[in-house]
């Protein structure tokens, strides 16, 4: 297997070389860039263009020894991927933030701080997140986009477009000269390289890089090539993360069926191109990921497979097939892929997706089109656009014609949290809320916490709505613009309003213990008459300890899981209260603010400030993710998981909600894994996350971990062998939910 031997050499550079190597490179790079504009007053974009031309400079393209693949520009540090070189331009021109609004700036800095939000950048998302879409540049080369923009310049109307024109320019004809880099460094390796294999490689990329991606590639390696080196070269000139590669069965199919057709390679031999490719992603991260605090850092590579086409026809075909097969032989972590499906998907496709996960290995996010197209559609995007959407990061969706500004996290447990205690003022917070008093109803309660969370909202959007005009002073994108055609067509860039959608993500996490803590409100203080809901509230503020039997009482009651008509009365009534204040919040023209339901990895650092809850949480317990029901209840039966989501209506989660499932089906045929995926299709859910495993396996895994290594556990939003999570994440795994069906 070629790709061992890749991977062992691929670990090697950079466990040990890369990250000085990137780091020294940038601080060249910025020197030179800092000399460059010593004492000259220039615009955002008129640094970008310099930053263009001179990145390319500082290049150290490294190529290895077991592969053709010329991808690695050695200018990204692994420990700081959003601050490579490409980052010059943010870092000179983020003083322009400092003409937001002083008192919104200072409520967001107390809102993150306390928090009941939090915000992926300085007031959007300046440098997470980005998209590119390859599919032109695949099609016909860099040469076509770079003549546009050339000619564009010469044209424009005003001396602004003109910059913008020009900058886009400069940073295509930079991915070009990055390219001809590597062409270069193989022409003097070859001059040392006396191995027959090594010379073969050292040839095709000497020959290959002086012409792609400047044009377009021609064969299916070329076209991975072409992937593989957007995906560095991309970020190296523009800074921020490129987090996701696209529709790759898509985009690679058209060279995959000529290269047959013309016998210019065989399929094992496409597949073992594959293989290879995968690998050059996972070895990149996985050495240096457990040397660092894996809670937090996870590099966000993706790709996804299946799904429909723009015209709603099925997308499987032998490249998807080939995609799933070298995941499973490699078992690869990243890049971590997003299967998209519906209730026709292919039996072969289904099967394929599922043999992993049967085994105790999940590595893929399973995403359902039949509820998530729906939700696109009822935003306001157009169907074929709709349908052309692809999955980055952990969870957020990518529409290829829009900004997509995954700005953070909503705490709608913390603003719960705040409610009942009331102490706002002792953390700091300038953001007045109300606090819930013992002469309340439940009307009353329920809809104190609606204006508490309205007031959070209409926080982050004033935040948002501040910064965002102020975002393409500071760092514009001309490179990720060149492939969105409104941007073109009208000479803005995508961080200046130049997209044909503009997308504001509201992204919320806690709905279950939410849900949960208002039930148990309405049950011990107004049904039952247990308590008054100042002596409750009380309870729960002594961390239950003046009234543990109180507790008992509370996770005894109905709850988001537990299919009552009760729990689906309050559920269905506080989300459609949720998007219903979303829609009334303040945008732009032509913005769209979309509502989603998940959390990454602040849910450790989150939870542990957290007070105790209604619910029966204590200080410091793990609340719910997504849309799952909370560890505090057991919920014995998957399906049970399933019908919680018929009162959801997830047409109103464009943002993408998730599910999150760990469920004891090892032993079961992979016919049932497909009567599972298929009746999940037909349900509420749009995005699920399996994990095949016991509690028992993990118990034993943590005593033996050189026995488990072969199992891998999706975590929240990234997957990881269970055996290298820390102790405590290790812990919090065990508190969750072990379904059957």
């Amino acid at each position: 297997m070629h790709y061992e031997v890749l991977r062992e050499e691929l670990r090697a550079y950079y466990l040990q070389q890369h990250e000085s190597i990137a780091l020294d490179c940038k601080k060249r790079c910025w020197d030179e860039l800092d000399r460059r504009v010593a004492d000259k007053s220039l615009s955002a974009m008129e640094h970008k263009e310099i930053q263009y031309d001179g990145i390319p400079e500082f290049v150290a393209p490294q190529i290895f020894r077991n592969s053709f693949f010329y991808y690695e520009t050695g200018t990204i540090p692994i420990t700081a991927m959003n601050w490579s070189t490409g980052a010059w331009t943010y870092t000179r021109n983020k003083k322009a933030y400092d003409n937001v609004n002083p008192r919104i700036a200072e409520e967001k800095e107390h809102c993150i701080n306390v928090p009941v939000y939090m915000i992926c950048g300085q007031y959007t998302d300046e440098m997470n997140h980005f998209a590119f879409d390859m599919k032109e540049i695949l099609q016909n080369g860099i040469a076509p986009l770079y003549q546009r923009a050339v000619n564009a310049a010469n044209t424009a109307d005003c001396e602004e477009k003109a910059s913008f024109y020009h900058s886009m320019a400069t940073g295509l004809r930079a991915l070009g000269r990055i390219s001809e880099s590597f062409s270069n460094r193989a022409t003097q390796l070859l001059q040392i390289e006396n191995d027959p294999i090594q010379r073969n490689n050292l040839l095709w990329i000497a020959e290959t890089a002086k012409r792609v991606p400047w044009e377009a590639p021609q064969t299916f390696r070329e076209a991975l090539n072409t992937i593989a080196l957007l995906q560095n070269a991309i970020p190296t000139l523009e800074g921020g993360s490129l987090e996701s590669m696209g529709r790759l069965d898509v985009l690679l199919y058209p060279f995959f069926q000529q290269d047959l057709a013309h016998g210019i390679a065989t399929e094992e031999e496409m597949y073992s191109d594959l293989c290879d490719f995968l690998v050059l992603w996972d070895s990149r991260w996985e050495d240096q990921w457990k040397q660092m605090d894996n809670e937090v850092n996870d590099p966000g590579y993706t790709y996804t497979l299946g799904g429909c086409d723009q015209q709603g026809k099925p997308v499987y075909n032998r490249v998807t097939m080939l995609f799933l097969k070298a995941n499973h032989e490699t078992k690869v972590l990243y890049p971590k892929i997003k299967c998209r499906f519906d209730s026709k998907s292919p039996e072969e496709y289904l099967r394929l997706i599922n043999t992993d996960i049967s085994q105790g290995r999940t590595t893929i996010i399973y995403q359902n089109d039949e509820t998530f197209i729906p939700a696109l559609v009822h935003c306001g995007i157009k169907v074929e656009d709709a349908r052309d959407y692809w999955i980055l990061g952990c969870w957020e969706p990518v529409i290829p014609k829009a900004t997509n500004e995954h700005c953070g996290y909503i705490s709608l447990l913390k603003i719960l949290e705040l409610s009942v205690y009331g102490d706002f003022n002792r953390l700091g917070m300038q953001l007045q809320l109300e606090t819930l008093n013992g002469e309340m109803n439940y009307e009353e309660v329920y809809q104190c916490l609606l204006r508490n969370i309205r007031s959070v909202l209409l926080s982050r959007r004033k935040v948002a709505m501040a910064g965002r005009p102020y975002w393409h002073q500071v760092d514009p994108h001309p490179i990720y613009s060149s492939v969105l055609d409104d941007c073109f067509s009208k000479g803005l860039d995508l961080t200046n309003q130049g997209p044909h959608y503009h997308i504001d993500e509201l992204i919320c996490s806690g709905f279950a213990n939410v849900v949960d803590s208002l039930l148990a409100i309405k049950h011990i203080c107004f049904d039952t008459k247990t308590l008054s809901l100042s002596e409750f509230l009380r309870v729960v503020k002594s961390n239950w300890a003046e009234d543990a039997g109180i507790r008992h009482k509370v996770l005894a009651g109905s709850f988001f899981g537990d299919e009552s008509v009760e729990s689906s009365a309050v559920a269905c009534r506080f989300h459609e209260d949720l998007s219903r204040l979303i829609e009334q919040l303040p945008r732009n023209e032509n913005e769209m603010v979309n509502l989603g339901y998940m959390l990454y990895t602040e849910m450790a650092k989150w939870a542990l400030t957290m007070r105790a809850t209604p619910d029966g949480r204590h200080d410091g317990d793990a609340f719910a993710r997504g849309l799952t029901p909370s560890y505090l209840h057991h919920i014995k039966s998957v399906a049970s998981v399933f019908s919680a989501m018929d009162c959801i209506d997830t047409r109103l989660c464009a943002a993408n909600s998730v599910i999150n499932i760990t469920v004891p089906f090892r032993n079961q045929p992979l016919s049932f894994w497909d009567s599972l995926i298929r009746a999940i299709a037909a349900s509420k859910v749009q995005a699920l996350q399996i994990n095949c495993v016991t509690k028992e396996e993990l118990l034993e895994a943590q005593k033996h971990p050189e026995q488990y290594e072969h199992i891998v556990v999706r975590v929240c939003g990234f997957s990881a062998k269970f055996v290298s999570l820390s102790a405590k994440t290790q812990a919090e795994y065990l508190e969750r939910n072990f379904f059957d069906y």
